[in-house]
């Protein structure tokens, strides 16, 4: 009998372990899938592959290799700088793409925005996981790779679906497939590291501090209040001020690309330096650290009265997360940042993204204000004991006549007690 269970227990755990095999079948053979918010690689074809454009579609029933079908939701468009200028793209949930390839090996080539929501990824109706379609860049990107298939034909489907952590919408890109045998070499992106961002507040010379903190700020406009204009000198890297409506520059018609953040003093300050930190210095949110959304253009001016603007400098074409300046010392009690340049990619992107703006000017200690007694208070508070000062005379009046009429009552109540007395041994003495 012992036997018997022994050999089922043998058997159960055989089962479980051929099940995982199973559920891993393509775990194994995965190599890559964009996730949320991460890093993604540009494309470069592996050397002998079949690519096929996502304008080679076909119908469903057709089932035929090497080519897409679309559910109706998809829309295909000419677009520079994807494959054979051409890119298909929805943001109907639930719409899906089928590709039939045979081959060991397949990558998803696409975009991503910041717009972007998700997919679904089936192989052979086995789930792959979850596909991000969300990052800013928007350039030609490997999107999922899958390697060490079985040499046979394959079923690759996406159903587009919403990324929960991104609110916009499902909208998703396909560009093309490419199938190949072997491997691509392909190595995921790593996120930049923060080894060069300096810590807020660490910046100043030797006697001087971040002045920024202690301003009042007004930008020409924000894109929420959770991006406030406010939050570009808060002293926090988790918070950002964004704007996608700038101000019309005359030289360009029709385009709003410019915007500024004033900062006021309550009196004149010297300063000596500014740092400027993009969003993609943020220690949280949804900007990664990449160079083309970094602040591309713009200047630093100062002013006495806020009308009259001088320049301290102008920066042109930067693609740094952090951007330093030092000057010789200047009296302002008004500091303009005058961005006219927001990004390296103004075609696509025109919004404004900045962290964190320093202001170095010469440290004060805040004074000690010392607060009045109030003197009502003092008096209510003081105890009702009598005061060891002399008293005012009408005071001293009113506390003799108390004390008068005390004793007077005293009095009384002695003689009716003493009255009370003679009675009751006058009637002792009758009874006896």
């Amino acid at each position: 009998m012992k036997k018997m269970l022994y050999l089922l227990v043998a058997l159960q755990v055989l089962i479980v372990f051929c099940a995982a095999g199973a559920v891993n079948t393509y775990g194994e053979a995965y190599t890559y899938i964009h996730e949320y918010n991460a890093p993604v690689a540009e494309w470069t074809p592996v050397e002998g592959s079949t690519i096929i454009d996502s304008a080679v579609t076909t119908p469903k029933e057709d089932g035929e290799l090497n080519k897409i079908y679309f559910s109706d939701e998809w829309a295909h468009a000419p677009i520079d700088g994807f494959y054979e200028g051409t890119r298909s793209e929805c943001s109907s949930e639930g719409a899906m793409v089928i590709f039939k390839f045979k081959g060991t090996a397949v990558r998803l080539i696409g975009t991503t925005k910041s717009v972007g929501g998700a997919a679904e990824v089936m192989l052979d109706g086995e789930d792959i996981g979850l596909l991000s379609y969300y990052y800013p860049e928007s350039n030609q990107k490997v999107l999922l790779v899958l390697e060490g298939l079985e040499d046979k034909e394959h079923t690759l489907e996406l159903t587009v679906t919403i990324n929960e952590e991104e609110i916009t919408g499902p909208w998703a890109y396909v560009d093309a497939f490419e199938v190949y045998n072997g491997t691509s070499g392909f190595v995921e992106p790593e996120e930049p590291s923060r080894d060069n961002i300096p810590e807020l507040g660490t910046s100043g010379d030797e006697g001087y501090e971040n002045i920024a903190l202690k301003s009042s700020v007004e930008v020409n406009s924000q894109i929420a209040d959770s991006q406030a204009g406010d939050m570009i000198a808060d002293g926090d890297l988790g918070t950002k001020w964004c704007s996608v409506e700038g101000l019309e520059n005359p030289e360009i018609a029709g385009s709003l690309n410019e915007y500024y953040a004033v900062f006021s003093f309550s009196k004149e300050e010297e300063i000596n330096k500014f740092v400027l930190y993009n969003a993609t210095t943020m220690t949280t949110g949804d900007d990664p650290a990449h160079p083309d959304y970094n602040t591309s253009s713009f200047k630093v001016e100062y002013s006495s009265n806020g009308i009259d603007w001088t320049e301290i400098t102008r920066v042109e074409g930067n693609v740094e997360p952090v951007v330093s300046y030092s000057f010789e010392p200047v009296k302002a009690k008004y500091v303009r940042l005058y961005v006219y340049k927001p990004t390296a990619v103004e075609s696509t992107d025109v919004a404004v993204r900045i962290a964190e703006f320093e202001i170095y000017g010469v440290k004060t200690e805040d004074p000690v204000t010392e607060t009045p007694q109030d003197t009502q208070k003092i008096e209510i508070n003081t105890p009702t004991s009598a005061p060891t000062s002399a008293a005012p005379a009408d005071v001293d009046s009113g506390n003799e006549n108390s004390g008068l009429i005390i004793g007077i009552i005293i009095a009384v109540v002695v003689v009716i007690a003493v009255v009370v007395v003679i009675i009751v041994l006058k009637n002792k003495k009758g009874k006896k």
